[in-house]
């Protein structure tokens, strides 16, 4: 009816408006109406709740893939807010505002049509083509904030599991080898053709298995790099 208002002619309409309004009488009350006068005995019948099943989630052991996604929703769902509060007051505006530095800067590379846009406007974004001085700052900052992202990430578990310890003194602790593994994984993306980008993001997730590798304290930083990546050994 929006779509087509000036082409409709007006009995059409009519008729779509009050077909539908037929159709949700129908099925909101003379449907349950009928319902309950040829089942009555239902009506009276209190309903039966189910037990509800209490499920403990649980950070460490083997687990199917069923409950690995069904612990993994429960505990982000329970520490979103406190995942995502630093996430939003410190990474976010630092991202949007290096972004905007850059575009304020050279206006005129943001409106370029590249031979494959997306790449391209990454490059830009991200500051991995190099062009100007500014983009090494902004490849620091861009990995500095995978780095936070994977830090307020692992917080989460490492306070679930050992006890209260403030995010600031856990990126004190932990901020320079996340950053160093955070770095180790951008240089696929610095070094790879825009053709290869893609194919990448299938074996990233392999390659994230590093950043929580790194908060064991009793593993070296050469068994941090490895464990995790036994289809390269």
């Amino acid at each position: 009816v929006t779509r087509h208002y000036d082409t409709l002619p007006d009995w059409s309409k009519l008729l779509i408006i009050a077909f539908s309004f037929l159709l949700i009488v129908l099925v909101m009350v003379v449907y349950p109406i009928y319902m309950a006068m040829k089942y009555p005995e239902l009506v009276e019948k209190e309903e039966e709740v189910s037990q509800f099943t209490v499920f403990s989630i649980q950070l460490n052991g083997v687990k199917n893939t069923g409950d690995l996604i069904r612990d993994s929703l429960l505990f982000y769902g329970a520490k979103f807010g406190a995942f995502f509060m630093p996430f939003f007051r410190i990474v976010f505006p630092l991202a949007v505002g290096g972004v905007l530095l850059r575009d304020f800067i050279y206006p005129e590379e943001a409106s370029v049509s590249y031979f494959y846009d997306w790449a391209g406007q990454l490059a830009n974004i991200m500051g991995f083509n190099f062009a100007h001085v500014i983009d090494l700052l902004l490849l620091f900052c861009w990995v500095l904030f995978f780095a936070l992202i994977g830090l307020c990430v692992l917080h989460l578990f490492y306070k679930a599991q050992n006890g209260a310890l403030h995010l600031w003194s856990f990126i004190k602790k932990f901020g320079a080898k996340v950053l160093l593994v955070t770095s180790f994984m951008s240089v696929p993306v610095l070094l790879l053709p825009w053709q290869w980008i893609i194919p990448f993001v299938f074996v990233l997730p392999f390659l994230h298995l590093m950043i929580p590798a790194v908060i064991f304290e009793e593993i070296s930083l050469r068994e941090n790099f490895l464990e995790p990546l036994p289809f390269l050994e």
